[in-house]
């Protein structure tokens, strides 16, 4: 069926489409629609976000409980080990999510949440080492998902005008979901000094675990909209399944006109060149053979890998320790991740603005100086004065400082991008692979920043801001207003979209 044919569509008013959507469209018509699918959607970021910080807070007292904490090394290295699993699911999850997708952006939501609930539940009963890394394993698995699954159902249920201010609720979810996290941790008794005989009181062992089980609210919450609110595709997955009638009516709601055939237009073209990648058997093999896709699908992927070399999880991973390290006082340790935690979600906010003013690529590059100037500091005070008193308020200051940068400007802003700047028919195996290298980097970094020194941690993370920023300068373009179907890296000699046709003979 081509988009003439779809213009012929019997016509009928927005309220009988939104009844053909079992939608109410009293509540639900109109922006307001749009912005509370993405906020349901946005539940999967804040279970991301919840997850990853969770054992920030609550690891001392499992480590007591289990008796670990007697010996210095062997929690080290199981501390080290139960914060880097949980990349590890969630690197095996973003290599599986491109093919994942192909079978519905609603059904991998749903999908990802009963992952959440088993491994959520398997980390409540644990008791053992083992039985705790098999947990956070499911539940990073559930993370990688989400990592591409709600960005690309955000960015294909979003008209171009607004998709870049609401694709930043998924980063703020994901905020939002560290500083829970933290601050349900702030009703744990602080670990002993010296390693005892003693183990936590009964409310720190009824607490960890309410932790872990808290989760079950909003992982409930999306199913029951998924299932039951909003049990219908994108139009984009109504396009490539050969249902055009449904695309044309979810566009009419989403859009609010009668007038949406230039957004179909644009959906079938990306369909007929999906078809003719498919047709020549795309492979990853090919894609990199093809010098047009090989640049943009490299491009994102060292984007995507400067985000986690920078040290954004390094930091929600393991503030609690690196705050102890810097000497700050046990009593104010916690209180001083949730100062970055705060920052980290309150910041976010303004890119919500400032990702259409200034755009993405200027954000990104603004912010990653920022950042630069936060964490260089800290890394020279931490290798010349060690411990001292102005070293403890500099790491404090520089880790805000640098939480503030990230959470205005990269965070979000990489999120958005991905999903905007490969060409549609790579785009879910392209954002797939460049996902995977922000959670390969993340395994590395949080693995090994857990057997160095905090100082040369901080240092390895200013030159990575350094080299950020020129890569940012030299090869980023600007997608602020595109269409998902029009990459600015896919550009003939006069600065029109190359489509398939254009393409094809160098597969």
């Amino acid at each position: 069926m081509t988009s003439a044919e779809a213009s012929n569509l019997d016509s009928k008013n927005l309220q009988d489409v939104s009844s053909l959507l079992k939608i109410k469209s009293k509540t639900f018509l109109g922006y307001n629609f749009i912005t509370i699918l993405v906020l349901s959607a946005c539940i999967g970021s804040f279970l991301f976000g919840y997850n990853v910080s969770l054992l920030n807070t609550l690891y001392s007292t499992i480590e007591w409980e289990f008796g670990w904490y007697s010996d210095e090394n062997l929690s080290k290295t199981y501390n080290t080990w139960l914060n880097t699993v949980v990349f590890v699911g969630a690197f095996l999850g973003s290599m599986t999510s491109g093919s994942l997708v192909s079978s519905g952006r609603r059904r991998l939501l749903i999908s990802v949440m009963c992952i959440f609930l088993l491994g959520s539940i398997n980390l409540a009963v644990s008791n053992s080492f083992s039985s705790c890394l098999w947990a956070r394993l499911v539940s990073g698995f559930g993370v990688g998902l989400v990592s591409v699954a709600v960005p690309t159902y955000v960015s294909e249920m979003t008209p171009a005008s607004v998709r870049g201010k609401l694709g930043v609720f998924h980063q703020l979810f994901v905020t939002v979901g560290i500083f829970v996290g933290v601050v349900l941790g702030v009703f744990l008794e602080s670990i002993p000094e010296a390693p005892s005989n003693s183990i936590p009181r009964y409310f720190d062992r009824f607490w960890w675990r309410f932790m872990v089980l808290f989760q079950l609210i909003p992982i409930f919450l999306a199913l029951y909209l998924f299932i039951y609110m909003f049990p219908f595709e994108t139009p984009n997955f109504y396009i490539e399944t050969d249902k055009p009638q449904e695309a044309h009516r979810l566009l009419r709601l989403l859009n609010q006109k009668d007038d949406v055939e230039k957004d179909m237009e644009m959906l079938f073209l990306a369909k007929k060149d999906r078809d003719v990648a498919q047709q020549k058997g795309l492979t990853l093999k090919k894609v990199f053979q093809n010098p047009v896709y090989r640049r943009v699908i490299l491009i994102g992927c060292v984007l995507s890998a400067f985000q986690q070399l920078t040290g954004i999880n390094v930091f929600v991973s393991r503030s609690n320790q690196m705050f102890t390290n810097a000497g700050v006082d046990k009593n104010w340790v916690t209180w001083c991740t949730i100062l970055m935690s705060l920052v980290n979600t309150v910041m976010t906010f303004p890119s919500m603005w400032l990702i259409e003013y200034l755009g993405r690529r200027s954000l990104l590059l603004w912010g990653s100086v920022g950042m630069l100037a936060s964490v260089a500091p800290v890394g020279v005070l931490l290798t010349v004065l060690k411990t001292s008193d102005a070293t403890k308020i500099i790491s404090v200051v520089g880790t805000v400082s640098f939480i503030m940068f990230f959470a205005g400007s990269y965070g979000p802003v990489l999120w958005v991008y991905l999903f905007e700047m490969f060409p549609m028919e790579i785009k879910k195996h392209a954002s797939g692979y460049a996902t995977a290298v922000n959670w390969l980097c993340t395994i590395i970094v949080v693995f090994f920043s857990g057997m160095i020194d905090d100082n040369t941690s901080f240092l390895f993370f200013s030159v990575c801001c350094g080299i950020a920023i020129c890569f940012i300068s030299i090869f980023v373009l600007e997608t602020k207003g595109r269409n998902l179907q029009d990459s600015p890296y896919m550009l003939d000699k006069e600065g029109n979209t190359l489509r398939m046709s254009s393409k094809v003979d160098l597969l």
